[in-house]
């Protein structure tokens, strides 16, 4: 699709100069992806569950574009290791963009990346792409990294105790065995329920939000405000699955999990379904 797109661009999009011309070529390569697996599902060679016709994203969608360059790895992060490059286009139409390119040319990061570039610098790593996606009212960069792992002979591991785990939702898991530290001495983990103590400020947000004419300034600032809490609420609970994890599952060689019967077989994501019709059915929030 990349030829038939270079033909036609400056037809339907003669202002295709103005940008990044990274942003057409991630589209152009997930609508082929996109539409090759909608075709091999319909024909019955692609396994899995039915994939339905690609849809087109629109200014209400999820916004995202992936920058893809292969030769300059390590060109993707600043000095500091706290920024990382976004690709301008050459000649942009606006002046602004020309005085503050190299202003806005860094976008910086919360967390620290000196790992990912000693680890690209090195050779051992190398960035494939970089995805910038619009999540949870803030900006995030997704890097898509391909390593260089030697093989090695497979290790032989002795079979130690088994633990069987029931995800629930009054407790987050009931466990066969108790483990101190992670569960209480029947074996149950508590349910953090990390959301009730947000209900109100999420009630008080909600009524705000109605009262305000959709489209204004207020309304979107009051709609940015829930969505940050959505992300705050939603990063607290994988810290928590992640705490669960490591912890527990580190001191047991196998886990089995119960069965799926009388609502006490549940996902963990289910451990709060409210949780999902408070924003939104999650879509874009969570």
């Amino acid at each position: 699709m990349n030829p038939l797109w270079n033909s036609v661009k400056d037809q339907v999009a003669p202002w295709h100069r103005e940008v990044t011309s990274h942003a057409f070529r991630s589209g152009v390569t997930n609508a082929a992806v996109a539409l090759k697996n909608y075709d091999e599902s319909k024909k019955g060679v692609r396994k899995g569950e039915s994939v339905g016709f690609p849809k087109f994203k629109n200014r209400h969608s999820r916004q995202s574009f992936t920058l893809i360059e292969f030769t300059k790895s390590w060109s993707w992060i600043s000095e500091d290791s706290r920024h990382v490059r976004l690709i301008l286009p050459r000649f942009p139409a606006d002046s602004r963009i020309t005085r503050r390119r190299e202003q806005l040319q860094w976008m910086h990061t919360t967390e620290s990346l000196r790992r990912l570039k000693k680890k690209v610098s090195s050779g051992e790593w190398t960035i494939q792409a970089v995805t910038i996606s619009f999540v949870g009212g803030r900006w995030r960069a997704s890097f898509s990294v391909r390593q260089i792992v030697v093989p090695t002979p497979p290790a032989v591991r002795q079979v130690g105790p088994i633990v069987g785990v029931d995800l629930g939702v009054k407790h987050l898991a009931t466990l066969t065995v108790p483990v101190v530290g992670l569960s209480d001495i029947c074996g149950h983990v508590t349910n953090p329920r990390l959301l009730d103590p947000k209900s109100d400020r999420i009630a008080r947000l909600d009524r705000q939000l109605s009262r305000r004419v959709k489209g204004s300034k207020n309304s979107e600032k009051l709609r940015l405000r829930r969505q940050r809490l959505a992300a705050r609420v939603t990063r607290t609970r994988n810290l928590y699955l992640h705490r669960l994890t490591a912890i527990g599952w580190k001191l047991r060689d196998h886990c089995a999990r119960g069965p799926r019967c009388g609502g006490h077989g549940k996902e963990v994501e289910e451990e709060n379904r409210k949780d999902v019709k408070a924003f939104d059915s999650g879509r874009g929030l969570l």
